[in-house]
């Protein structure tokens, strides 16, 4: 099992913009935690590697795995709620619905 990676989120830098970074990385959108995790892979971390986000001291978010989280993307759901699609490797397409379980779970 990988070291769990300790991320920050920072606050909204402009309308809708916010942050995350951890182990030097940083990303900045609408789903930093998600991007930073793609990120994080991409920088040469174990996509087993599991993190856990903190907003100041509380932890907010727990992610499973950066490789599976950074597989994922969140948009806009029905009545505000954001939802998780899968990308899949095929052009970037997103294909609709989660499994129970999915890797990012709120803190």
């Amino acid at each position: 099992m990988s070291d769990v990676i300790i991320g920050r989120l920072g606050g909204e830098v402009s309308p809708g913009v916010f942050e995350c970074g951890a182990c030097g990385v940083t990303a900045r959108g609408w789903s930093p935690v998600i991007d930073l995790c793609r990120k994080l892979v991409e920088a040469g971390h174990p996509s087993g590697s599991p993190m856990r986000v903190y907003r100041g001291e509380v932890v907010a978010l727990h992610v499973r795995s950066i490789g599976e989280a950074g597989g994922l993307r969140v948009r806009p759901g029905s009545a505000g709620r954001p939802m998780f699609v899968r990308r899949t490797a095929a052009a970037g397409a997103l294909v609709e619905g989660m499994d129970e379980g999915v890797g990012v779970v709120a803190g």
